[in-house]
């Protein structure tokens, strides 16, 4: 395994995740599994032994930073974007915020067209920026419509 190797980068990744709850003997106390194999799950030399995934949605819980499940999107070619809790009453405003930023998306692209029929660099740096400004609020009003789930519990299924 090689460290430019996708599942390399996945293992650097766990490795990583251990580190931020406060290392193998931390990880090892909020999981079911023992701080040896939590070890081996992170190790470059060990290709074919990864960590179990509820494992590291115990250790991103704790962190509140999916590095592991990001890393994993990406290289499926997807994003992972936080769904934020949203307060009882501000759909409507959300709602508003949506249909306003989707119009300035429209609006650059129009302006874009119209210089010269054609949409160059700059411009779709610019569409580009709407877009994400777009996707924010649409997000949050997803975040309405699909609450979050309750943390998920640190294990105490046993060890592995």
């Amino acid at each position: 395994m090689t460290k430019s190797d996708p599942y390399a980068g996945l293992k650097s990744l766990f490795q990583a995740l251990c580190q931020r709850v406060g290392g193998l003997d931390a990880a090892a106390a909020c999981t079911r599994v023992r701080r040896a194999q939590l070890g081996n799950y992170g190790n470059l030399n060990m290709p074919e032994i990864f960590a179990p995934v509820d494992v590291v949605l115990e250790l991103q819980a704790i962190t509140k930073d999916p590095i592991v499940t990001a890393e994993m999107a990406r290289l499926q070619g997807y994003a992972l974007v936080p769904v934020e809790a949203v307060a009882e009453g501000e759909l409507a405003a959300l709602l508003a915020k949506v249909g306003a930023e989707s119009g300035a998306v429209f609006q650059e692209f129009a302006q874009a067209l119209g210089n010269d029929g054609q949409v160059d660099s700059a411009e779709r740096t610019a569409i580009a920026r709407k877009l994400s400004d777009l996707l924010r609020v649409t997000h949050a009003a997803l975040g309405y419509c699909h609450p979050r789930p309750a943390p998920v519990p640190a294990g105490d299924r046993g060890a592995a």
